[in-house]
């Protein structure tokens, strides 16, 4: 399997992209180290927090909760701002710039310092994080077409999930050593700064024809019927439900578990390890899981989530890590593919703008997680099944839909 991939990325060498350039294959493991760093901000935190306490006993829970969630916050505004300069700057400079301050942070943490300036670090952490996420699919985008470019966003979101998983168990390990150490996961970022560095320049797409046609249709439009128009709004709608109803595993697995006495502390988390690693999988194959059924990929995906869903509400062990996997496979086709869509949608000029929309949807859904549970949960009186329920009841919601678009396309029904 090894050989094989490198024999994938030697055979990148001298594709063309949409302006001509060839991407060299210094410039592809750039592209896959900055896939690398990105699901890192505030991973670091978590296995530290109880060490925290201690280190500093007079901070308050609120103040141990932002450290870990306010890179997340930081990133959002980012990743629209870099995905906005995308239009009018170099793409290259853009991400040495994330990558210069998302490296000076990650050292920062090392250091010692107090609480306050440790918020403020991650936030520095986060203007680096959002600056770079764009750029993870939008270089792919502008490299590649087709199923070329299908196979090359699912090898980037495979290897952005793999190194959460990897990332996480290195905190741990290293937390148990001294709590100043899982911020050395942060300080990979030094690599993708130096391979970036060597990264061939991406040219600034031309002004053809049809961008000149296009912006002057936005320029006659209101400012709300120019983002009907031009922003992905489906796409990003879609992504942010769709990462709603996996969120309930991460986020709710373990007191759905304990309330039923299903099994450990230990055990809930290594199930939830097995989703991220179900992720993390089909982005590498990509292609053969998706290659035959185009027209109803997300039909068919979204139908396993959902089944996913409905096994892990049957609260047994087997049933459970079968609802897991199926969850994580489903979530890991359907990432790459809201990436792919996104790009095949927008011109060359605009493609990093769209999928920084549409990526930033993600955090958007984790941090509206936390509020979209506490009202369903008002609004069913439960507070364990429910986030289970609500992921099911949208789920379900969505694959009627998607089945909808696929019979009035196919039959003409209305």
């Amino acid at each position: 399997m090894a050989s094989k991939f490198i024999s994938q990325l030697r055979s990148t060498k001298g594709f063309k992209d949409g302006t001509g350039a060839p991407i060299t294959l210094p410039t592809l493991i750039a592209i896959y180290s900055l896939a690398m760093i990105t699901a890192l901000p505030g991973l670091a935190v978590s296995p530290i927090l109880a060490d925290l306490h201690h280190v500093f006993p007079d901070v308050s829970d609120f103040e141990l909760q932002m450290l870990e969630s306010l890179p997340s916050l930081v990133i959002i505004p980012f990743i629209l701002l870099s995905g906005k300069l995308s239009l009018y700057i170099s793409v290259r400079k853009l991400i040495l710039c994330g990558l210069v301050i998302f490296s000076i942070s990650s050292i920062i943490y090392l250091l010692p310092i107090n609480m306050g300036l440790m918020l403020l670090n991650s936030a520095l952490l986060g203007v680096g994080a959002g600056m770079i996420i764009p750029f993870t699919t939008g270089l792919v985008a502008h490299y590649f077409k087709d199923d070329r470019r299908t196979q090359q966003l699912g090898i980037v979101s495979g290897i952005s999930n793999l190194s959460l998983v990897i990332a996480t168990a290195v905190a741990g390990y290293l937390a148990n050593l001294d709590w100043h150490l899982p911020f050395l996961v942060y300080s990979t970022s030094i690599i993708s700064l130096f391979l970036t560095y060597r990264m061939a320049k991406t040219k600034t797409p031309a002004v053809t024809h049809e961008n000149i046609e296009q912006k002057t249709q936005i320029n006659s439009d209101s400012s709300w019927r120019h983002i009907v128009k031009d922003w992905p709004i489906s796409l990003m709608i879609f992504y942010f439900v769709v990462t709603v109803v996996v969120l309930s595993i991460p986020m709710d697995l373990s007191l759905f578990m304990k309330h039923y006495n299903i099994g450990s502390d230990d055990l809930s988390g290594t199930i939830i390890a097995i989703f991220f690693l179900s992720v993390t999988l089909p982005g590498f194959f990509i292609n053969k899981l998706v290659g035959k059924v185009k027209d109803t990929n997300n039909l068919i995906w979204i139908g396993i989530i959902v089944i996913g869903t409905i096994f892990v509400m049957l609260h047994s062990i087997w049933s459970i890590i079968i609802g897991v996997i199926l969850m994580g496979l489903g979530y890991g086709v359907i990432q790459p593919l809201i990436y792919d869509r996104t790009s095949d949608r927008a011109t060359i000029s605009r493609v990093t703008f769209h999928l920084s929309l549409v990526m930033s949807m993600n955090y958007f859904a984790l941090i509206l997680y936390p509020f979209i549970q506490k009202l369903t949960q008002i609004i069913v009186n439960d507070k364990v099944i429910t986030p289970l329920i609500m992921s099911a009841v949208l789920g379900v919601g969505y694959w009627f839909y998607y089945l909808s678009k696929i019979l009035k396309k196919r039959y003409g029904i209305r």
